[in-house]
């Protein structure tokens, strides 16, 4: 028995098809399977993201958003405790 396929199927990047033939009745034949890989489909190409996983994606990483901003944080207080040193020094003075 031959069965046809329709020649538009979406296959993969590589065009082709996995096929899985199963018998479901008679009873007795009811557990055989077959299963095949099948050239002839559509190749079809996932479509990348238009962003890359940046910080200036509109999704970006938390990890990384994260990072930086930690980074950020510790540079601006050593920059505020810096000008707070330079304030005392100068009442002093």
């Amino acid at each position: 028995m031959a069965v046809q396929f329709p020649a538009d199927l979406p296959g993969g990047p590589d065009g082709k098809l996995q096929v899985i033939a199963q018998i479901k009745s008679p009873v007795e034949l009811a557990s055989t399977a077959v299963q095949t890989v099948i050239d002839g489909a559509l190749q079809v190409r996932p479509e990348a993201g238009p962003f890359a996983p940046a910080l200036w994606a509109p999704n970006a990483p938390l990890g990384l958003v994260i990072t930086i901003c930690s980074l950020l944080a510790i540079v601006w207080t050593v920059y505020g405790f810096v000008i707070v040193q330079l304030v005392k020094i100068k009442r002093m003075a």
